[in-house]
């Protein structure tokens, strides 16, 4: 909703007091003449634009994005790294309550509900056997409740379906947790001016019907950060630089495997993956302030792998159309992106 501000014009009226003289006439250079007060004009003031308002002052506001990639690993279990592969997203937020007074430890209150896909040319392992649908590996729908305080503490849960359209696998459902900091306000000076933050969090993911990997519901753990600060923040274009550090462990059966056909099983590995990137974001001041907040941004990420992400990425994950090279210890994703919001 926008909000619409209304203007009111007050009015003047003059009063003309005319005396009149009832008994002795006077004489015509003796009579003083009475001052008239005029009306004053009301002139509407005129209200410049604000460049840097909130096109959006409302509680609803929306988000969506384009993502190319060259590869999809989910916390590091390879999904697919052949051909072309698109994944947009989009999602809408609504803030249930917002704090009037500083000095409340709550700031906010909101409620999100968004959708995630996977678009691949290689329809890896689809079952539709359609070239439309067939392309269409994953669609997530994710529904969740977030709180915020003054300090920049924020805390949320999540609900996440992890759906195949194409049939490439069966719905996974999980319960999140998340716990992040912005830590925005703590810098001053040179660092403030650049906008410098590390933004750290942890997120608790909770398996409660199918597993990503292996038969067994488990309990994952990510740590991660993503340090920014921006460049050129006169101009209309600022550049902002991130490295986002993410390390994605196990805390009960995440990364445990699939029993092997003689009944072994390696167990559970603990350390998942660890990832390391950089990326460079722009935003496309050319496009009218009232289309809302349209940005760029290019990013690459190194990504380093566990022993049993290895074996899978390169055994049951290794098939014709999914992975064109044999799995590694390492592997470097880039990607390509375009968010718009309001």
């Amino acid at each position: 909703m926008l909000n619409i501000r209304k203007l009111a014009l007050a009015s003047v009226t003059a009063l003309v007091a005319v005396g009149m003289a009832m008994t002795t006439p006077v004489i015509a250079d003796e009579i003083e003449a009475e001052e008239v007060i005029v009306a004053e004009e009301v002139v509407e003031a005129v209200v410049e634009p604000c460049p840097e308002c909130p096109v959006n002052n409302g509680n609803v506001s929306f988000a969506m994005g384009n993502d190319i990639t060259n590869a999809y690993f989910f916390r590091g279990i390879l999904q697919e790294k052949a051909g072309f592969i698109w994944q947009p997203w989009g999602e809408i937020s609504y803030t249930v309550w917002e704090a009037s007074d500083e000095n409340s430890v709550i700031s906010d209150v909101a409620l999100t509900i968004g959708n995630w896909n996977s678009v691949q040319t290689e329809q890896t392992f689809s079952r539709g056997g359609g070239s439309g649908v067939g392309n269409w590996y994953e669609s997530d729908i994710y529904a969740g409740a977030s709180v915020g305080t003054q300090v920049g503490v924020s805390a949320g849960v999540t609900y996440v379906a992890y759906t195949s359209p194409n049939g490439a696998f069966g719905t996974v459902q999980e319960i999140d947790l998340l716990l992040a900091y912005d830590d925005s306000s703590l810098y001053s000076g040179e660092l403030a001016n650049l906008g410098f933050s590390v933004q750290p969090y942890v997120l608790w993911a909770f398996e409660v019907d199918k597993s990503a990997f292996g038969d067994r519901l488990g309990t994952y753990m990510e740590i991660g950060a993503e340090p920014s600060v921006s460049i050129d923040t006169q101009s209309d274009y600022p550049v902002t630089i991130s490295l986002p550090l993410t390390v994605g462990l196990s805390l009960d059966n995440y990364y445990l495997p699939k029993d092997a056909s003689d009944g072994s099983n390696p167990g559970d590995d603990v350390f998942g993956y660890a990832s390391v990137g950089l990326g460079a974001g722009v935003p496309l001041a050319f496009i009218p302030a009232e289309f809302g907040s349209v940005s760029a941004g290019i990013s690459a990420q190194w990504l380093a792998l566990g022993s049993n992400l290895q074996d899978y990425n390169n055994g049951p994950r290794h098939n014709e159309g999914t992975n064109d090279t044999h799995g590694q210890f390492d592997e470097w994703i880039g990607m390509a992106s375009l968010n718009w919001e309001y």
